[in-house]
Order: C-alpha cells, then sequence, then structure tokens
C-alpha cells in the first residue's frame, strides 16, 4: 500500500453519470405499401422492401412490372409520399404456393438520423455493447470500441463489421443499420444489443436494444408454404413494417375485403380500394360490399370508384392523403378537389353521384375542364380516419415515454398526475398548429367534469383534458397503481366542402 497518498475526493462527492431514457419515437402515418403477388425479388422469406425513389422499384421488380406501374402514383414532379417523411413499402402476398430456401435470422435498428447518431458516437473511445449471433453458448461482448473516427453512418458500419464475428453488418437507404446472421435456419439468429458493464454503451445510440425501435428477426427452415389469404400477407408486412396505407395491386374479393376490413381497424390501418360495377352504387348490403361495408361502420376501408376500374386512383388517393407533418403548421388537409397525378378522371351523372353520395363512394371527375376528387363523406371523410389515428397513437406515444422518461417514478400524487395530463394537453395543441383541432363551440350533450369549464376550454382551445383527483380514486385501482382515467374532448376543425351563395338584386 502507497504511503502519503491524498484521500481520494470520492470518498467526499462521488458523481455518477446516467443517460436521459431513450423514448419511444412518435408514429409516422406516413409509410404506406403497396402489396403485390409478384414473386422473383420479393418472396415469403424476404417479405418487405423500403423505397424512398422510384428507381429502386425498377431495379428491383423491372419497369414493366405491374408493381413498377402501380408505384409510379406515388413518384413524381411532386414526390408526395416524401412530403411528409413517408417511405412506401412494397410488401409480398403469396397468392400461390411456394417452395422457400432458409433464411438469416437478423436484426434491424430503427431509421437512424445520421447526423445525430455521427455526432453522440464521434466522442466515444470506450463504446461497448453484448450481442448473440446464433444463439452462441458464450454470447460476444464487445468493449473499447472506437468511433472518434467516424464521420458518416458508413463509417460506423464498418466499425462494428469489425468487432461482431458470425454476422454482417450492413445499412441501407433508410439508415437503418442491420446485422445479418452468417448462417441460415431456424439456428440463425441475433439478438438485439444488451448493455455490457463497463464501457460506454452504444446500443441505444444506435437504436439497435429491446425497446428502440429495433426488430429481431429469427431465420426459417426451407419449406413449402401453402397460398394465404390477404389478411395474412398484411399480418406478415406488418409484423416487419409499421405501414398506415395500403393498396393491394391485386383487387380483393368481397370477402377478403371485409376480412381486411376488420383488421384495418385493429391496426389502425387505411386500406384504399377502388370498385367499378354499377352495382355498388345500390343499397343492396348482399351484393355491393361498399354498402355493407359502410353499415358495419368500416370507416378505415376507404371506398372509391372508378368506370375504369383503375388501381392507380386507390395508390394516388394515398399518395397524397398521407403526406401530413403533424408536428408543422397548417399543414392538415382534405382529399376534397384535389387533383390527383397520372389518373385519368371519369364523367359522372348527377344520378351516379347522388348514388356514390349515399353508399360511401369518393369518385375522381372533372368540373368543367378541372380533373377533381369529389368526396361526400358517407362512410366519414378519409382525413378524419387518418387524423384520429394519428391523434390517438401520438397521445400513446407521448403519455408512455412521459412514464418511462423519468429515471426514478412519477409519484401517485396529483402533481404528478398533471404531469401526465399536461404531456396530453401538449400533444393535442400540435394538432391545434397542423390545422386538425381548432377552438370552437361544443353543441354535443356529453361533456364532462364541470360542463362550463368544459365548455370555456373548447371554446377557447378547441381541447379539454379531465382527470378526477387522487384522492376520489378506487383503493383497488391505486393498489394496481393505475392512474385515474385520463378524458379527452376534442373539436375537430372540418374542413369547408361547399358553400351556398344567395344573390339578391333589384332593377
Amino acid at each position: 500500500m502507497a504511503d502519503n497518498q491524498d484521500i481520494p475526493i470520492g470518498r467526499v462527492v462521488n458523481v455518477s453519470i446516467e443517460g436521459v431514457p431513450v423514448g419511444l419515437s412518435r408514429t409516422n402515418m406516413n409509410i404506406v405499401c403497396l402489396v403485390t403477388s409478384e414473386k422473383g425479388f420479393l418472396n415469403s422469406a424476404k417479405r418487405t422492401v423500403a423505397y424512398t425513389e422510384l428507381t429502386g422499384i425498377a431495379s428491383d421488380f423491372g419497369t414493366f412490372s405491374k408493381t413498377y406501374q402501380m408505384a409510379k402514383y406515388l413518384f413524381g414532379p411532386a414526390n408526395p409520399i416524401n412530403k411528409g417523411g413517408g417511405y412506401l413499402v412494397v410488401g409480398y402476398w403469396r397468392a400461390i404456393s411456394e417452395t422457400v430456401s432458409p433464411t438469416a435470422g437478423y436484426l434491424k435498428s430503427a431509421e437512424l438520423s445520421e447526423a445525430q447518431v455521427v455526432g453522440n458516437l464521434q466522442t466515444v473511445k470506450d463504446g461497448s455493447f453484448v450481442i448473440n449471433v446464433d444463439n452462441g453458448e458464450t454470447p460476444q461482448v464487445i468493449s473499447n470500441v472506437n468511433f472518434t473516427t467516424a464521420t458518416s453512418l458508413e463509417d460506423i458500419v464498418s466499425i462494428l463489421q469489425a468487432k461482431i464475428t458470425g454476422a454482417t453488418v450492413t445499412k441501407n437507404g433508410l439508415n437503418q443499420i442491420i446485422i445479418t446472421s452468417s448462417t441460415t435456419g431456424i439456428a440463425s439468429s441475433v439478438t438485439y444489443m444488451d448493455n455490457h458493464s463497463t464501457g460506454t454503451n452504444i446500443s441505444d445510440i444506435l437504436c439497435l436494444s429491446l425497446g428502440s425501435g429495433a426488430v429481431s428477426v429469427n431465420g426459417k427452415a426451407s419449406e413449402t408454404l401453402a397460398a394465404e389469404t390477404k389478411e395474412d400477407a398484411i399480418l406478415e408486412i406488418s409484423s416487419e413494417e409499421p405501414i398506415r396505407g395500403c393498396v393491394f395491386i391485386d383487387k380483393p374479393t368481397s370477402t377478403e375485403a371485409q376480412a381486411l376490413s376488420s383488421l384495418a381497424i385493429t391496426q389502425d390501418v387505411l386500406h384504399y380500394d377502388v370498385f367499378s360495377d354499377s352495382t355498388n352504387f345500390q343499397l343492396d348490403v348482399d351484393n355491393n360490399f361498399v354498402w355493407a361495408n359502410k353499415l358495419r361502420g368500416g370507416v378505415n376501408y376507404r371506398t372509391l370508384y372508378d368506370k375504369s376500374a383503375d388501381r392507380g386512383l386507390a395508390v394516388a388517393y394515398m399518395a397524397k392523403m398521407h403526406t401530413v407533418n403533424f408536428e408543422a403548421s397548417k399543414t392538415a388537409l382534405t382529399m376534397h378537389l384535389k387533383e390527383l397525378q397520372g389518373v385519368l378522371p371519369s364523367k359522372y351523372s348527377d344520378g351516379e353521384l347522388n348514388s356514390a353520395q349515399k353508399v360511401g363512394l369518393d369518385v375522381y371527375g372533372t368540373f368543367g375542364s378541372l380533373p377533381k376528387l369529389y368526396t361526400s363523406g358517407a362512410n366519414d371523410f378519409t382525413d378524419n380516419v387518418y387524423n384520429l389515428i394519428a391523434i390517438k397513437r401520438f397521445i400513446q406515444i407521448d403519455v408512455f415515454n412521459a412514464l418511462g422518461g423519468t429515471p426514478t417514478k412519477l409519484s401517485q400524487t396529483d402533481e404528478d398526475m398533471q404531469k401526465l395530463i399536461s404531456t396530453v394537453e401538449r400533444t393535442l395543441s400540435l394538432f391545434v398548429t397542423a390545422g386538425v383541432i381548432a377552438p370552437g363551440k361544443w353543441n354535443s350533450t356529453y361533456d364532462f367534469a364541470d360542463p362550463e369549464v368544459f365548455r370555456r376550454n373548447i371554446a377557447a382551445e378547441g381541447y379539454y383534458v379531465y382527470a378526477k383527483p387522487m384522492a376520489e380514486q378506487i383503493q383497488s385501482e391505486r393498489e394496481k397503481r393505475k392512474a385515474p382515467a385520463i378524458q379527452v374532448a376534442l373539436k375537430l376543425a372540418g374542413a369547408i366542402h361547399s358553400s351556398d351563395i344567395a344573390i339578391v338584386f333589384e332593377r
């Protein structure tokens, strides 16, 4: 033992560093999907691929493919799918039986901000993490990873590749890092990155840890698979990509459409479909899916009419709708009277328009020489459905992050409960700024809490958020550590679609 040493300052002041918990990203409402049965680039082993440009689809599927021809409606001079920060997912539907080769397990990160990740890692000389490839007896403990020379995600990928054995590290066009096992089959796997006891944990920075938005998929053995339903295809696609809009290139039957409509409600996804038969104008539950879907409350299944049965109408409609940036100002839109790129309008009689309005069909026609969408709202307006899904999922994520964003806890007190209420209010204020919610008169007889306060808040803010005091919560709920129920009322801003003008004159 050394003599005459100073007393360590840590005996008096001990400093530790704890990172702020990483929160989940808000839902991207503008991730849309084209579902194709064209086999080649995609198959049952490779179900999805993402694109931000049309050139990639041309390269992968060919310019003569149905997939490419439909994708053209999403990418054009205006490039609408990129406007709201979205991207296109092409998903595979196994329409006939198929024998698939064995696949490799992989770990894929959430979509990364290159500037943010590189900036965070450039100061790290002792990066560390734990990962297991192919369920090895001993996980790989990686330490002392120096990122100070990294200037891009490509550099980070190269550094990781030099440290991880038994796997290939790559980056895709969406700035997602993918770690793929070198083997295939059911034993092929890559676990989520975990923390190491020493060094600087980088798994959260790279969004490769559990709960960070990363996805870990095990490999599969070679097998012969039977044809699947369109519903099963959506479930498979959704497990890989968080899609919010969807069009099947192969038109669903009425039975398939009903299954997809029900699934769309549970998944918070909008499906777009085109109809072209005159029976679709009839109030016939047995022979007209459109009318039956409306009566069942299938608002997530958006029904369009085109006399030439052009499914491009559904794709172009979806491309236009899924462009809203809810974190910007005055971005909310309505589909009424919008022009769609690449779609030819049809001519409609008054009788046809009246029938379309009754059953819940939107049409693309002409006003004079101008091609415009005519939306009836008979099965609600598409923007209402789209906006309410966004509100629901934004609140869900923001409250989750509020609960998980403290290194200690939120106590069962009115003070800490107010933090959750304030979180909901901040989220709703985004939608006020975006033009989805607006102050106004509450016309319904329904209210909660103090009716005067309720209506005053709706008139002033466009929303009201309320929870009962903690003292009024029943003991059994308190013991479950549940918060008192939060009630939310909001006034949608709506949209002006038509106007009556009265002219009075005198001679």
